[in-house]
């Protein structure tokens, strides 16, 4: 029901270990900052304004980044774990690395993804009990009535998925192998320590996605 009623929201899950003093898992909603990097630019999108930062190949990416996220600052009593939330691709490595060709990529994802979100909601499964944060601009802007209401509400729509066509793969069994066995040849010849091939499988469908993360969930948590 909240994603239904929120843009862009954001699940980070716990495996679920009541034995861990650690064990969180969050939702975020309604993003007040949005950072994004692509094409070598860092594009910072806020309620106020829109930036684009170009990326000095000089620097490190990495530097450069985090002194984005370094001009956002909270609340001294702002809980540790409140601040961005996101992704940072694999890909986004290569931007450091000068000497390693980036492939293109039909995925169309941002090699870097966050979110500074204006509620989040934080489910400690080690003691049973939560907490709602509220990050705003302004100290007006910090009530969370609507969410309450919302999650008094407890409604579960069962949405429509059905898959579409064969699934396809990147290779097929033969190829697959004859690729492993040219990866241990690179490792043995002392080319390379470790290479890690894998061979990507999609499937069309129709209908809701989070269907398919929980499915993925239960078959391998991993």
């Amino acid at each position: 029901s909240l994603r239904n009623h929120y843009r862009k929201t954001c699940l980070l899950e716990s495996n679920y270990y009541h034995s861990r003093s650690d064990s969180k898992s969050f939702i975020g909603l309604d993003p007040i900052v949005e950072i994004r990097v692509e094409n070598n630019e860092i594009l910072v999108s806020s309620e106020y304004e829109t930036k684009v930062i170009h990326l000095n190949v000089n620097q490190s990416a990495a530097e450069q980044i985090q002194k984005v996220l370094n001009s956002f600052t909270f609340e001294s009593d702002s809980p540790s774990f409140n601040g961005f939330f996101g992704r940072i691709g694999f890909e986004f490595a290569l931007l450091d690395e000068n000497h390693i060709a980036k492939k293109e990529s039909t995925l169309e994802l941002p090699d870097v993804h966050f979110f500074l979100f204006k509620h989040v909601i934080v489910i400690d499964h080690f003691r049973d009990n939560g907490m709602v944060i509220t990050n705003s601009f302004k100290k007006e802007n910090t009530n969370t009535i609507e969410i309450d209401t919302l999650l008094s509400k407890r409604p579960f729509t069962d949405l429509p998925f059905e898959t579409i066509g064969e699934e396809v793969c990147d290779f097929t069994d033969a190829e697959f192998k004859s690729l492993v066995e040219k990866s241990q040849a690179h490792c043995m010849r002392g080319d390379v320590f470790q290479l890690v091939v894998s061979n990507a499988f999609s499937q069309e469908f129709f209908g809701d996605d989070f269907q398919v993360y929980r499915q993925l969930r239960r078959l391998n948590p991993s």
